[in-house]
């Protein structure tokens, strides 16, 4: 049985208003991505550095046969110092947007443990835009009940990588 007052029902009530989300803790804030767009979330590993790389491309790691760029997006959405407290804990493997089979995927370093949440779809729709030059990888921000939080920019971050050659 479904409907309103059972726990399928509540979730089928849940999912119509908000979209199923991951919400990546980064130094000084956190992102939220739809949880469509991840891939998985694993531990950082041993990236390998690249030569003359930004600062924010901590290198290059291995995945299911795959090499992805490990990215800390904190100096990109404007959040925190270029020195980070700490090695992150994890990295979130997500699809990138473009179909590019150069770049299928990119990984997004956490300072913490990602989590689920839902974003309510009018919440979306009051999104507040970045445009800010300082912010080049930051599509906008918006609050949630627990504190603001932002939506990164993949085809700005998509476009980044592939001028890098990869």
């Amino acid at each position: 049985m479904t409907g309103p007052d059972t726990a399928v029902g509540r979730e089928e009530q849940q999912s119509a208003d908000a979209i199923r989300c991951l919400s990546i803790p980064i130094e000084g804030s956190a992102l939220l991505l739809p949880y469509t767009a991840v891939a998985e979330v694993i531990e950082l590993g041993h990236p390998t550095p690249l030569a003359n790389g930004p600062g924010w491309l901590l290198g290059l790691r291995q995945w299911r046969g795959v090499t992805v760029p490990v990215l800390t997006l904190e100096s990109l959405v404007g959040t925190a110092s270029t020195s980070l407290s700490g090695p992150p804990e994890k990295v979130v493997v997500c699809n990138t947007l473009n179909g590019n089979p150069k770049l299928p995927f990119l990984a997004v370093a956490a300072s913490g443990v990602p989590r689920l949440t839902w974003a309510r779809r009018d919440a979306l729709a009051t999104m507040e835009k970045s445009g800010n030059r300082e912010r080049p990888a930051a599509l906008g921000h918006m609050r949630m009940p627990n504190g603001d939080i932002i939506i990164p920019d993949f085809d700005v971050l998509e476009q980044m990588l592939l001028r890098l050659g990869l």
